[in-house]
């Protein structure tokens, strides 16, 4: 697969930046998020294009002038990073067409290889370009051989959640195919100064903590098999969870498979607690339910994590997919507590208190993080149709996206794990059992 950049191009806002809207501050819990971008790739079939070359497009011509609107609605997206602000008055993202030769199901053949679809985006995930460096997003419109189109976005992961990313990529299909005339404006929130900063040191310690980009990695996407998913809930059934979820279902079930690998790796884990964090609370819901504060649309990737831990003591440790499902049950339920205590304890002077206690733990856990995109308004178009595949990568160890595919509505999971975890674990017979390890 070959790509040819045929422009680069900067979109601004297609009205000044309210004085009101020039910066936003960043909350103590998005400063411990690396500055890496985390792609996303939205399949098309054949769009109109009488010309095969790509040189002249109409529709990513439109696409250009509808981004530039949309950008009104999330002013915040049009800034850079600096210190521990958002600076709106950046007035700029870059937006990159180019040709990609053969055709879409070639570039799905080669998903499993996520070198082929890094080709198809404009940054480096971890970037080191000084100009484009605190960026928060960029657009690559990719216009296949075929005729087909993969537009990839690269989002700042330290300030776009899932929940951002579906309003703008809502607000962006709706003002593309004109039925921009019905959306409310967004009055957006800065909650940063409720919450306090970390001081140099314990920031350091966080980010080095988060920082394992130069570890091996392998990366590896796969699909859930439909017709086990009721028997695994059978077997996650317990008199403290009669009716488990799917997500806790298949969360649970990796974890289980993963636990197995990480026991015959060596023995030198055998002490060392396992603890699975499932990244789904999204704290702008429950920042706006709370009657203290505004309700409107916050700022920023504002995020906290559902932990369950085991400790793994000796390789004779047999964990019941029912006990993990039940400790993932558990962590749920304290994380969507009414009274949201947890969230309360980080407002304020207090907020010092427990982040220092967070950071000083005497072991360092194995963790493994799995992030749910699966509502993420996906069946929604730019006007050519619906997409017909959804994609995200990453490049953070020990890491699984779960996504809802368009076909026939499977879960997928893109993960990347330690290259012989992921080994040991295409090896595994229970994994192998609920997984299809090749691409449908």
């Amino acid at each position: 697969m070959e790509v040819t950049f045929l422009s680069r191009d900067t979109i601004k806002p297609s009205s000044p930046t309210p004085l009101t809207f020039e910066s936003f501050h960043l909350l103590c819990i998005e400063e411990t998020s690396p500055l890496v971008y985390t792609p996303l790739f939205l399949f098309y079939p054949r769009i109109s294009n009488d010309d095969d070359s790509g040189e002249y497009n109409p529709e990513i011509d439109t696409l250009k002038n509808s981004l530039s609107e949309s950008i009104n609605r999330f002013l915040f997206l049009e800034g850079e990073i600096v210190g521990e602000s958002i600076r709106c008055n950046y007035e700029e993202i870059i937006f990159v067409k180019a040709k990609v030769t053969g055709k879409i199901s070639e570039i799905f053949v080669g998903s499993n290889n996520d070198t082929s679809l890094m080709k198809l985006v404009m940054y480096s995930t971890f970037n080191t370009d000084p100009d484009d460096k605190y960026a928060l997003i960029g657009v690559q419109a990719n216009i296949v051989e075929c005729g087909g189109v993969v537009i990839s976005l690269c989002l700042l992961h330290e300030v776009i959640d899932p929940t951002t990313l579906s309003h703008f990529l809502r607000s962006w299909f709706d003002i593309n195919t004109s039925s921009f005339n019905c959306l409310p404006s967004m009055a957006c929130s800065d909650f940063g100064p409720l919450f306090p900063l970390f001081d140099p040191q314990q920031k350091q310690v966080l980010l080095s903590s988060n920082n394992n980009s130069q570890q091996k990695a392998s990366f590896q996407s796969l699909v859930f098999k439909d017709d086990e998913i009721p028997i695994l809930k059978d077997r996650a059934k317990s008199s403290d969870v009669q009716n488990p979820t799917c997500v806790e279902v298949l969360l649970g079930s990796l974890w289980k498979c993963i636990l197995e690998v990480v026991l015959l790796q060596s023995t030198t884990n055998s002490d060392r607690p396992s603890i699975l964090t499932h990244a789904i609370i999204n704290l702008n819901t429950k920042m706006l339910s709370s009657n203290s504060l505004p309700r409107s649309f916050s700022v920023g990737n504002f995020w906290w994590i559902e932990v369950a831990d085991h400790y793994v003591e000796n390789e004779k440790t047999q964990m019941e997919l029912s006990n993990l499902v039940r400790f993932l049950r558990e962590s749920f339920q304290e994380m969507n507590g009414d009274s949201y205590s947890w969230l309360k304890s980080l407002v304020g002077n207090q907020g010092d208190r427990v982040i220092s206690k967070l950071l000083s733990a005497e072991i360092i856990p194995k963790l493994y993080i799995c992030t749910n995109w699966e509502n993420i308004d996906q069946l929604n178009e730019f006007g050519w149709g619906n997409t017909i595949w959804i994609e995200s990568d990453t490049t953070s160890k020990n890491i699984g996206i779960l996504l809802r595919t368009i076909r026939d509505n499977e879960i997928e999971i893109w993960m990347v794990l330690d290259e012989e975890e992921i080994e040991l674990l295409v090896q595994n017979e229970e994994f192998c059992g609920f997984v299809n390890l090749t691409f449908p």
